[in-house]
């Protein structure tokens, strides 16, 4: 009879304990929706809740209501990506805020998904901000060497489109390859640094844009909620009785 080692008794036992801890169950498929929670859930009404609830509620319109200025268009947010009026607004707001915080700032650099509700045309309140912009992103002024920037312009291409300022100007082809690049007018330049103005959520390298986390510098500035600069750029623009107007030259061109 064929004798086993001491030393490889506890590798026989660890490998029986694997081989029993197998369940054979394996995930093929996750369904999901929206369930309403209503008295289905709750035949017992708290009504010290509901009176709280009401204040809030109360509370939460007064603080959404105030009208801080207009839209001259409608401005959807669900559109095409490589031409995205909405997208063309923000970012330019995103990059007059970087200026002023940097004037060595190149361009701007926003996600077309955290724009999550078009802008209407008429009024707009404290309230129309939060819904378009509901996340607590803040602005984030990156350098990235010019190698990161072609980079990342590749990487815009391939998702079809970004939100990008008026400085920048990209060709893709229909299979999202990147044909042509520049920056104020200019060819990217490999040897070059650029500063860059985003949020942190892009910063870090999400939303495919993974280009940015080769950045060589990174400055949070401080109260720069990227809510804030929205609200901030409507209400002085209707401080000199202005609208907000639609970005309508097309950034990305498609071949």
């Amino acid at each position: 009879m064929r004798k086993f080692s001491a030393w490889l008794l506890p590798f026989i036992l660890l490998s029986l304990v694997a081989v029993s801890c197998r369940t054979g169950y394996a995930l093929v498929g996750v369904d999901g929706g929206r369930v309403a929670m209503d008295s289905t859930f709750d035949l017992f009404v708290d009504d010290d809740m509901v009176e709280e609830i009401e204040d809030f509620k109360e509370d939460l319109v007064e603080e959404m209501s105030p009208v801080i200025g207009s839209s001259a268009a409608t401005m959807r947010c669900e559109v095409g990506r490589d031409y995205n009026v909405l997208a063309n607004t923000v970012a330019d707001m995103v990059m007059d805020e970087g200026r002023r915080l940097d004037p060595a700032v190149a361009f701007a650099v926003i996600n077309v998904g955290g724009l999550r509700k078009d802008l209407p045309e008429g009024e707009i309140t404290v309230g129309t901000a939060f819904e378009i912009l509901p996340f607590e992103n803040t602005l984030c002024i990156v350098d990235m060497p010019g190698t990161a920037v072609a980079e990342l312009f590749g990487q815009i291409a391939r998702l079809g489109g970004e939100g990008v300022s008026a400085e920048v100007r990209l060709t893709v082809s229909r299979d999202g390859g990147l044909l042509d690049a520049t920056v104020g007018g200019r060819e990217v330049d490999a040897d070059a640094t650029y500063r860059v103005v985003t949020i942190d959520y892009v910063a870090e390298g999400n939303d495919g844009m993974a280009a940015f986390k080769r950045a060589t510098r990174a400055v949070y500035p401080d109260d720069e909620l990227f809510r804030d600069v929205f609200i901030r750029h409507v209400t002085a623009l209707a401080a000199d009785g202005k609208a907000v107007q639609p970005k309508t030259d097309r950034r990305i061109f498609v071949k």
